[in-house]
Order: structure tokens, then C-alpha cells, then sequence
């Protein structure tokens, strides 16, 4: 291989390894997607039914985050029960991100 091609391979590698650091952290906003946690205080306070305590939102489970179609969407499993009540109950919510 003549020096030229090597020079131009190093480039293109250079190239690709920047690129590929871009996605080396995933974005503050998709990291807040992925966390059950935050996930759990964000809709304590923004669904009415939780916020005023008619419902309890025991736990939140983050399934699949994904790009489909030009927009980011996740798949929530919340653990909710009744206040007094030890039976809980599984509901799946699709957000879009």
C-alpha cells in the first residue's frame, strides 16, 4: 500500500473513532428516560391521581426505549395499589420522550 493510501486510512479511522465518541455518553434528557426513579417523582407530582394520593405509585419498571419513526418512545411498568390496599396492580404506559 502506497503512503498516501495509509495516510488516507488513518484519516478515515480518525474519522469514524470522533463519530463514535459522540455516542459514547447518552444525553442528559434520554438518561432521565431511563430512570426509574425519576421517572416515579415525575409523574407523582404530574398525574392528579397520585399527586393527591387516591392512587400509589409503588414502583416504575423502564422497559424498551427506542427510535421508531422520527420520535423517541418508552415502555413504563408501574406497579400502582389503592391507598389500604395490598393488592397491586400492573399498568403499561408508552410515553413518548
Amino acid at each position: 500500500m502506497s503512503e498516501t493510501g495509509m495516510l488516507f486510512d488513518q484519516e478515515q479511522d480518525s474519522v469514524v473513532w470522533n463519530g463514535l465518541r459522540t455516542f459514547s455518553q447518552l444525553p442528559d434528557w434520554l438518561v432521565a428516560a431511563r430512570d426509574p426513579e425519576h421517572i416515579c417523582d415525575r409523574l407523582s407530582h404530574l398525574v392528579p391521581e397520585f399527586n393527591e394520593g387516591r392512587l400509589l405509585l409503588q414502583k416504575c419498571d423502564v422497559g424498551h426505549i427506542r427510535y421508531k419513526e422520527d420520535r423517541w418512545t418508552g415502555l413504563y411498568h408501574l406497579t400502582t395499589c389503592l391507598p389500604g390496599e395490598n393488592t397491586p396492580q400492573t399498568v403499561i404506559l408508552e410515553g413518548a420522550i
